[in-house]
């Protein structure tokens, strides 16, 4: 569960810098 909402926090601010989409953003990128 930890892991899960980690990896969410960093998807969330990959896709503020970035400006993708979430379903752009994968676990590998």
């Amino acid at each position: 569960m930890a892991e899960k909402s980690i990896e969410e926090k960093v998807k969330d601010i990959i896709v503020e810098q970035l400006g993708v989409n979430p379903e752009q953003v994968t676990p590998q990128a």
